[in-house]
């Protein structure tokens, strides 16, 4: 078993490049972890073959179609159970991601990867934070699972939030990984350097989130990390509705949360 992480890893990563480069199958948010066992039936043998190099011979293996069109397959070792969700329950293993400051030579692989996801991410935005961060208003961090960019995360010195503007208090902003890469921890990382960062400055850090169901995950996230509202409300576009007021549910429709440094 002392090989058991090279292995999986190799064939992880393999693997999933692999998906991306086949024919017929665009990966989508909805995909979630399943998306990292579905099989093309003309590589189904050659993955098998390492897939039998981490799960003993005893476990039996059922191969039934996965519904993501006519060559796609799936590994369960039971009816309930795949192959990763079987290999993370019983190997349990905690992965460090590289996270370095946003370059110049990450812009073009953040704007590629996210618009292979279909999320448009344009490249001024990636061009505006770079600047941004040169001139000390912002820093970018961008997450890596090997050579593969897989999100990133963004501190703001000076927000343009009134409450946070008056108190100092930095603003975590545009907190993004990859469908594929989610689930791993990366969003936690990622948040645990901005948040090291932040309490070089300042005692609070604050965070925006939107109200409808995509964002449904992040604010699970905040809270379990123990982010609290702030108790001004809700934004739009950073000014504040009043009762009777109609508003438009999208990103920029926001209640924000705030975490005292311990």
């Amino acid at each position: 078993m002392g090989n058991f992480g090279n292995k999986l890893d190799i064939w992880k990563h393999e693997h999933e490049l692999r998906i991306f480069d086949s024919p017929g199958v665009k990966p989508t948010s909805d995909f979630g972890i399943e998306l990292k066992a579905v099989l093309h039936t003309q590589r189904i043998q050659d993955d098998l073959c390492k897939i039998r190099e981490i799960i003993p011979k005893s476990v039996e293996l059922k191969e039934i179609h996965a519904g993501y069109g006519s060559k796609s397959h799936l590994f369960k070792v039971d009816k309930d159970t795949t192959v990763f969700q079987w290999v993370e329950s019983n190997f349990p293993q905690k992965k460090n991601f590289e996270i370095r400051e946003l370059t110049d030579s990450d812009v073009d692989q953040l704007v590629s990867r996210f618009k292979s996801q279909r999320l448009e991410k344009p490249k001024s935005t990636f061009e505006t934070y770079l600047a941004e961060q040169k001139s000390g208003e912002r820093v970018c961090w961008v997450a890596y699972d090997r050579s593969n960019c897989a999100g990133y995360i963004t501190l703001k010195w000076q927000s343009q939030y009134r409450p946070f503007q008056e108190n100092n208090i930095p603003e975590i902003m545009d907190l993004n990984v990859l469908p594929l890469f989610r689930n791993k921890g990366i969003g936690s990382q990622l948040l645990d350097v901005a948040e090291k960062e932040a309490a070089e400055r300042s005692s609070t850090i604050g965070i925006g989130v939107g109200l409808y169901k995509d964002y449904g995950a992040a604010q699970r996230l905040y809270v379990k990390r123990g982010y609290i509202p702030d108790g001004e409300g809700i934004t739009c576009d950073y000014s504040f509705p009043k009762p009777g007021d109609t508003v438009r549910l999208d990103d920029d429709l926001v209640l924000w949360f705030t975490k005292k440094r311990l």
